[in-house]
């Protein structure tokens, strides 16, 4: 269209001249067609040009429109991985505000949307501050350790975007050890499912056999020796108790609301008895009407291993364990408090796991299995240890479960 109109515009004024030019009788003035074929020249290098840059116009904004494209599906892509990310990602930007996030994060930092947004110190302060010790010159992965018992490995990447932001990554150490955990128990489930039978067997006859001839056994000695036999075979009972117990899926499918003072009531003058320390040792607080929901046998589980534990360490002095509830903001929270040593901190990350034990007597399955039973009740079960404290630990309910009396009314 443009040299269309540049050859009309041309013939137009070639026609005029020569029209002017044959109307003149006196002379033919060649100058002035000159002119005219000059400015007809001019009209197509106009019209070259005008097509040129139109070319070169509708070629990029075809590129710019193809590129849109490309990057609004790179940015969908990108979104739909954080969003599918295992790691939580945290956008920050040089000031130490969140600006972006992923549900994973939200997940591990807070289930409400509205809790990670905003500045970062008022999310997770000790988040907060190993990131700004990371923008001063800090190491770029580094584990935190929180209070509510959630250790994280966290690590920093700057983006070199033009917002000088940076990528948080957070993950959950105990979800990642629990994973680990998790496919070495598999393994050993397998195991123990197929020699289980295999070993109470021979441990039966092994027994049998000590009863039997204790019966014609009187010497001191001899009786001494029996008696380490006994407790070995029943130490063994144990330890493939427990593992298969570990074998097994703990579905929670019958819970019941468990008034804790009556329980308690009935339950610790049983296990004092068992546990041969006096009456008092264990001091109950609890509120009269305070329930919870849980499965009735495997809660009375959990309570015996931790309660267990607490006497084996604790001094049995009048109230050197202690049972108490504590009202917090999401519900309620049960804590079971020895006057021991304590467990050492470099060892506070390890109690959950399985046959790590520091007795000699233990299987180190105890506390593994009171925290599996209350992860399919619904209830978090960790170490709330302070400095200078004896053995603290905690169940809380994830869901709102566990409640005052008055409170679920």
């Amino acid at each position: 269209m443009a040299f269309f109109y540049a050859a009309l515009t041309s013939l137009a004024v070639l026609s005029v001249t020569f029209y002017l030019n044959l109307a003149a009788a006196d002379h033919f003035d060649v100058p002035t067609l000159a002119t005219s074929g000059f400015r007809s020249i001019v009209f197509f290098v106009a019209a070259s040009a005008a097509y040129f840059f139109g070319r070169r116009l509708s070629l990029n904004e075809e590129l710019a429109f193809q590129r849109g494209i490309a990057l609004d599906d790179q940015v969908r892509i990108s979104r739909r991985v954080m969003e599918r990310m295992g790691d939580g990602v945290l956008v920050v930007d040089a000031a130490g505000s969140i600006v972006d996030r992923n549900p994973m994060a939200l997940a591990i930092l807070g289930r409400n949307p509205d809790r990670v947004k905003g500045d970062l110190a008022q999310v997770a302060p000790e988040l907060a501050s190993a990131y700004q010790l990371w923008r001063s010159g800090g190491a770029e992965e580094t584990e935190i350790h929180r209070p509510e018992g959630t250790d994280l490995a966290v690590s920093f990447s700057y983006t070199y975007s033009s917002g000088n932001v940076a990528l948080v990554f957070i993950r959950d150490l105990r979800k990642l050890r629990e994973q680990a955990v998790q496919f070495k128990l598999a393994s050993l489930g397998r195991l123990t499912a197929s020699i289980a039978h295999e070993i109470r067997n021979p441990l039966s006859s092994i027994r049998h056999a000590s009863d039997l001839l204790a019966e014609d056994v009187h010497e001191p000695a001899q009786q001494r020796l029996l008696q380490i036999v006994n407790d070995n075979v029943l130490r063994l009972d144990r330890i493939v108790r427990d593992v298969l117990v570990l074998g097994r899926q703990h579905a929670a499918e019958d819970r019941n609301d468990i008034r804790l003072a009556a329980f308690f009531a009935n339950f610790i003058p049983e296990i004092e008895a068992q546990e041969n320390v006096t009456a008092g040792v264990i001091a109950c607080e609890l509120p009269e009407d305070m329930i919870v929901n849980f499965n009735q046998g495997q809660f009375r589980q959990v309570i015996w291993n931790l309660l267990g534990n607490a006497l084996r360490y604790a001094s049995r002095r009048p109230g050197a364990v202690r049972l108490f509830a504590r009202q917090m903001e999401d519900g309620v929270e049960l804590h079971l408090v020895d006057d021991g040593k304590g467990i050492p901190k470099d060892l506070q990350a390890h109690v959950f796991e399985p046959f790590f034990t520091t007795s000699a007597k233990g299987t180190g399955l105890g506390l593994h299995i009171a925290r599996e039973l209350c992860e399919s009740n619904g209830v978090a079960l960790f170490l709330a240890q302070e400095a200078g404290e004896g053995g603290h630990f905690v169940l809380k309910g994830k869901e709102t479960m566990w409640l005052l009396r008055d409170q679920a009314a």
